[in-house]
């Protein structure tokens, strides 16, 4: 090859190399969310119920990739695009301190029994040839169901107009939307009942390890001996859990170098930490507690040990109420169905008795 084809070669090369490539995968696929995105909106905002029937159809596809279920509920609505849910799904992670600690199960079935130790192994020392008495472990069993969560948000008709075409508008309806929502799972977390709902860690589906505030006020000894009531194997990934009175509470203790032991975040994945561990605020602890009502609690947990469990594909749906029309307003609603409860008791201790 002389050097003239030589150099008539990387010429060519270089010409072929700065040709614009076309889409990858991801970018082709980016893009067609984009305008599924585009003729959600456009067809939701617009009451078409033709065009959200058809859109709801593609989407089921891609939910059965998934693995979620996309069975016809009696409650209606219209099924919401993979990105959209994930987007929800995702600012409802960033609203909750706790689900994101959580040990959350994807593509729950409509029931699903998750094991619990009821009573642990023994061992035994015994002589040479001696029978050895057998031992085994016991377990229970807790049965995660799916339960249905509703969020409702009004909006007036010109907010949601160009929704369509608008990703930060599309960004402010699933944010409202993730944050009515959030409410009411946070709610069941804490405190459900477990009928219709999750069941919570302060519900009677554990019996967590107890302890009393020691003293009219919280001191450095009362969180530590909390953190102690955990045996090791969930000590070490524990964290606090409490409410804003709890948190003001231990905000103000010192050690005993008069140091205060509350360190705060300074980022997002920084999370406030005492004693070396996180720290999650939750307002469904009550702060009216006790005999005094002035009274709330400081758990400190292994959340790992909370299960949340999701399933079906999200829905939405649209409609009208009281006096909306004349106010030319619409409610849009997303359905979502969850599962949750705590399982080992060992892995949750209370201190009782707090004020803030």
């Amino acid at each position: 090859m002389t050097v003239k084809e030589y150099l008539e070669q990387k010429r060519k090369q270089k010409a072929k190399d700065t040709i614009t490539p076309g889409p990858t995968v991801t970018q082709t696929k980016q893009a067609a969310d984009k305008e599924q995105r585009k003729a959600f909106y456009k067809a939701f905002i617009e009451k078409d119920r033709a065009g959200m029937a058809q859109i709801s159809s593609e989407v089921a596809k891609d939910y059965r990739k998934k693995g979620q279920s996309v069975a016809v509920n009696a409650d209606g609505g219209y099924l919401v695009p993979v990105s959209i849910a994930d987007s929800i799904i995702q600012k409802r992670t960033q609203l909750s301190g706790f689900r994101r600690l959580a040990t959350t199960i994807a593509n729950l079935p409509a029931q699903f029994d998750l094991p619990t130790e009821a009573t642990k192994p023994t061992a035994y020392w015994v002589a040479e040839g001696a029978p050895i008495t057998e031992s085994k472990s016991t377990f229970g069993r807790k049965r995660l169901t799916l339960n249905k969560v509703a969020g409702l948000v009004t909006f007036t008709y010109e907010s949601l107009k160009d929704t369509a075409v608008n990703p930060s508008l599309q960004n402010l309806v699933e944010q409202q939307l993730a944050f009515v929502i959030t409410q009411e799972e946070n709610n069941a977390i804490v405190n459900g009942d477990g009928s219709g709902k999750p069941y919570g860690f302060r519900s009677s589906d554990i019996t967590p390890l107890n302890l009393a505030q020691n003293g009219d006020t919280l001191g450095y000894t009362d969180l530590t001996q909390l953190r102690r009531k955990l045996p090791a194997a969930y000590r070490q990934y524990g964290v606090f859990v409490t409410s804003s009175n709890g948190a003001l509470a231990m905000e103000n203790v010192r050690d005993g170098n008069n140091n205060p032991i509350w360190r705060d975040g300074l980022t997002e994945d920084s999370p406030t930490r005492v004693l070396g561990r996180p720290v999650v605020e939750v307002d469904e602890i009550p702060a009216t507690l006790g005999a005094g009502s002035d009274e709330t609690e400081i758990w400190y947990i292994d959340p790992s040990f909370y299960y949340l469990g999701t399933g079906e594909a999200m829905r939405v749906d649209w409609g009208t109420s009281d006096d909306d029309f004349d106010r030319d307003q619409v409610k849009l609603r997303v359905i979502d169905r969850i599962a949750g409860r705590p399982t080992i008791d060992e892995a949750f201790s209370k201190l009782t008795g707090v004020k803030g």
